[in-house]
C-alpha cells in the first residue's frame, strides 16, 4: 500500500479533506485581507482624527492669542486715555 492507502484513506475521502482544505484556506485568506483592509481604514480614520484635532488645537491656540493680544491692546489704550483724560 502507497499513498492515502496508508493512513486508511481512500482517494476520493483524501481528495475531498484536499478540497476542503484548500476551501478553507482561501476563505482564511479572504478573511486575513478584508481585516487588513478594516485595519487600514482605521488607520487612515485615525490618522484624520488626529490632524483635526491637530487644527482644532492650533485654532484654538491662536484664537486665545489673539483674544490676549485684544485685551491687552484695549487695556494700553484704556491707560493712554487716563493719562490724557488725568494730566491735559
Amino acid at each position: 500500500m502507497t499513498g492515502p492507502e496508508v493512513f486508511g484513506l481512500s482517494t476520493k475521502e483524501t481528495h475531498r479533506k484536499s478540497h476542503e482544505t484548500l476551501r478553507s484556506s482561501a476563505l482564511r485568506s479572504r478573511f486575513t485581507t478584508e481585516l487588513r483592509e478594516r485595519k487600514g481604514e482605521n488607520r487612515d480614520r485615525e490618522r484624520e482624527r488626529a490632524r483635526e484635532l491637530s487644527v482644532d488645537r492650533s485654532l484654538r491656540l491662536y484664537s486665545e492669542a489673539a483674544t490676549a493680544t485684544a485685551t491687552v491692546i484695549d487695556h494700553s489704550l484704556l491707560f493712554c486715555l487716563k493719562i490724557k483724560l488725568v494730566a491735559p
